[in-house]
């Protein structure tokens, strides 16, 4: 009766049960969280295993990686450590196997695939179980918002909040989402409450610091919202009355003006008409949504005559111009069929007879339904030299906001980005410019590039209209484990060596990493039995029910040179040239705890906030360090000091 009494204990824990729900349990509880451009998410599964080993297949939101697991059963939580996939994967089997040493014991395994995430319970009883996932994923900046594609079963448990409508452009700019995933959004209005303009334009870069290689991702951000009509602005729209427009050609400048009268407001416009001479159609200076209807019935009666006079459409422009104070713009259309006299004169000429910071758009009159960028329309140097633009089109079915983006700036263009030093990736990069490199309001552009410790800032560069815009980014260091966990989640299609250390510095499940934890049992749980693994301190599993926990073994307190490696990081924070003392305590190859202290006095010329800010950059810079050490010992306590005496 004995021996019947042992198999039956054993067999629940030998068995193996390839369990996957279908469909796959959906999470009772989410909570997501914006923290920069990363969203994290806590999400809580209660599934039920069986006795035995039973796996269940959770699904995960796009691109996004497991930082923490925890498994609670009975009240009592029992925290998984991060491990090397095989040892994890081998210290599972050794409590599957039933060894004596393991006897009883219950354990938990996290594994990855894309998007989703295998757990796998190891207990000798039927249990409800909550499994609890800390997820990290990307971001992708659309309309003032930054969106994530989550599994659709989330939804229910999501705040109805972040289920907001997407917008047109989130597909180009982000991808589509599959069947399986849906889009939610955090609002993010930083950019939106900035000053007009290029106030309203995001750059930002992070670094990656590997051993021999660093990675760079660069981010581009548009407001929902670019611009706004300045509040005084009077324009001055200068329209061709020569007979060689046709009818086609009438109206679609008179469609065109519209546009631009309806999109500008409450501020002023006058609209001059050209031929031989100039003439004024309205009375005087116009708030712009009275002067419509007005406006509609002149450019249906305009009478066309003989000559395109533009240097006279200008001159009387100018003069009406000269009577107001404000912002002064014109907007001049042509059809492009003007005599000799006009086309010899140059922009010089043709800008005296305008007051000094006048603005000019330019507008070639063709068939096409939208207006597009053209630098080589007539009049287009005109437009260059007073930061204007020049555009093409405006026939065919033209919409009520064809002429927005004469009014304000609705795009960044001739969008560039120089990274000298650096070498950029090759199907990582996710932008999508116009076919004149321009980016939309409210859009966003990211870039990926591979180089080494001596590659410095990256130069983002556009025009806002004929405004160049210039930012300098020295890529962050701080952000540098966030970037290697987008780089794992999305599949980055590096080279596999490079990957392997991008893999290394996520600290986060992956297909080198995965996570496990044992607890409980009548058996002991020897070091030979299941070791434990580069990140596991034990606190995973000394909270078990059972008699006995994982042994600890005996503190080393072994100096490590390491001292290269924080040189590299005084040289990423520009403290070299500081004294610095260090205090790193470690477990293996992990970080466990930092004490940094700058000694005053040698650099003079530092105030205590430049200081502070100093340590803040060595501090992070240290967390974010992936440690390079031949036999770690389990724990030490290094200190040492670097810098000039």
């Amino acid at each position: 009766m004995r021996g019947l009494f042992l198999l039956l204990v054993a067999l629940p824990l030998a068995a193996r049960a390839e369990i996957e729900d279908d469909p796959p349990p959906a999470p009772s509880v989410v909570r997501p969280q914006l923290d920069g451009v990363i969203a994290r998410f806590t999400a809580r599964y209660v599934v039920t295993a069986t006795p035995g080993s039973t796996t269940h297949t959770l699904a995960l939101p796009g691109d996004a990686v497991i930082t923490g697991a925890t498994v609670t059963l009975d009240g009592v939580a029992h925290p998984l450590a991060l491990q090397r996939a095989a040892e994890a994967s081998d210290h599972f089997e050794a409590v599957l196997a039933g060894t004596p040493m393991t006897a009883g014991r219950a354990a938990a395994l996290v594994t990855w695939s894309r998007d989703a995430a295998e757990v796998e319970l190891l207990l000798p009883t039927t249990h409800r179980t909550i499994v609890d996932l800390e997820l990290t994923a990307p971001t992708c900046f659309v309309a003032d918002a930054r969106f994530v594609q989550v599994p659709r079963p989330w939804l229910r448990a999501v705040d109805p909040a972040l289920r907001r409508t997407a917008p047109d452009q989130l597909e180009l700019h982000c991808g589509s989402a599959d069947e399986d995933h849906a889009w939610i959004g955090f609002p993010s209005r930083e950019l939106a409450a900035q000053p007009t303009g290029d106030g309203r334009i995001g750059a930002t870069a992070g670094r990656l610091a590997l051993d021999g290689a660093h990675v760079a991702h660069v981010e581009l951000d548009l407001a929902g919202k670019l611009s706004d009509v300045p509040r005084d602005l009077a324009t001055a729209i200068v329209i061709d009355g020569s007979r060689s427009l046709s009818q086609d050609e009438l109206d679609a400048q008179r469609l065109l003006v519209e546009s631009y009268v309806r999109n500008a407001g409450t501020t002023r416009v006058q609209v001059i008409a050209y031929a031989r001479t100039a003439h004024a159609l309205l009375p005087s200076w116009t708030m712009a949504q009275v002067a419509l209807p007005r406006l509609d019935r002149e450019l249906r009666a305009l009478a066309t005559r003989n000559g395109s006079n533009v240097d006279a459409g200008l001159a009387e422009a100018g003069a009406w111009l000269a009577r107001i104070d404000g912002t002064r713009r014109v907007v001049l259309i042509s059809d492009e069929r003007t005599p000799n006299r006009v086309d010899q004169e140059d922009e010089l000429a043709l800008r005296k007879a305008l007051p000094v910071g006048t603005l000019v758009h330019v507008v070639a009159l063709d068939r096409s339904d939208t207006l597009t960028r053209d630098g080589n329309a007539k009049f287009a140097s005109l437009a260059v030299a007073t930061a204007g633009i020049a555009v093409r089109g405006g026939g065919g079915d033209a919409t009520p906001d064809a002429a927005v983006l004469l009014v304000r700036p609705v795009t960044l263009d001739a969008v560039e980005v120089r990274a000298p030093g650096w070498t950029a990736t090759e199907g990582v990069d996710a932008c999508q410019l116009d076919e004149d490199g321009g980016l939309g309001e409210g859009a966003s552009c990211r870039w990926w590039f591979v180089g080494n410790g001596l590659a410095g800032p990256i130069v983002v560069a556009g025009k806002l209209w004929g405004h160049p815009v210039t930012r300098v980014l020295r890529p962050d260091p701080t952000r540098g484990m966030a970037l290697a966990r987008e780089l794992v989640g999305m599949q980055a299609s590096l080279e596999e060596a490079l990957m392997a250390k991008v893999a290394d510095a996520a600290h986060a499940v992956s297909e080198r990493w995965s996570m496990f934890a044992a607890w409980g049992g009548t058996g002991g749980y020897g070091e030979s039995e299941i070791g434990l693994g580069r990140y596991g301190t034990g606190s995973c599993c000394d909270r078990g029910t059972g008699s006995s926990a994982i042994g600890s073994r005996p503190r080393m307190q072994r100096q490590l040179d390491v001292s290269m490696q924080l040189r590299d990081v005084l040289r990423a924070c520009h403290a070299e040239r500081s004294r610095v003392e260090f205090t790193l305590e470690t477990t293996l190859a992990e970080i466990v705890d930092v004490k940094i202290t700058m000694i005053p006095g040698m650099r003079d010329a530092d105030t205590a906030a430049t200081r502070a800010a100093t340590t803040r950059c060595i501090e992070e810079a240290i967390w974010d360090l992936a440690l390079a050490i031949q036999d770690p010992p389990f724990h030490t306590t290094t200190e040492l000091a670097i810098g000039p005496l």
